[in-house]
């Protein structure tokens, strides 16, 4: 295996026990790394920050501004309600608690997956007519203090 290819795979698994959405290494000016993982985190051990100290390794957590929201069953996601309609939300979209972000289909049945919390839409981590997986993240949310 290429020594470059080596260590971005191990960045990838520091970052993954880690339980860090990204990553940025700098080794030089110039010479970035930025890893950015998606889909679900449950499961994934946690590991100490003081222990990645030394290892070159940024692992930012989430702010506690920042709602997470996940799928809560596995189908198709789907950003409209039909082909030819808007987007329910973009990215910067200011939300209510319970507004309507997207549509999960599972088994024939469209569910509403509607916001946790008011705030902003920082990301769209959901896919438009892709498969997710139950605990999935599908969207960040930060809260407008």
């Amino acid at each position: 295996m290429h020594p470059a290819l080596a260590r971005i795979e191990s960045l990838y698994r520091k970052m993954l026990e880690a339980g860090a959405l990204a990553i940025e290494v700098r080794s030089g000016p110039g010479r970035t790394i930025s890893l950015k993982r998606r889909g679900s985190l449950a499961g994934i051990p946690g590991v100490e920050r003081s222990q990645l100290a030394g290892s070159g390794l940024v692992a930012e957590p989430l702010k506690a501004s920042v709602g997470r929201v996940v799928a809560p069953l596995s189908g198709v996601f789907y950003r409209s309600p039909s082909p030819s309609a808007p987007v329910f939300v973009n990215t910067g979209t200011s939300v209510n608690k319970g507004d309507v972000l997207c549509i999960i289909e599972a088994m024939k049945v469209l569910n509403e997956i509607k916001a946790p919390m008011s705030g902003k839409v920082s990301r769209i981590e959901g896919v438009n007519g892709k498969h997710v997986k139950k605990g999935d993240i599908i969207f960040i949310i930060d809260s407008e203090v």
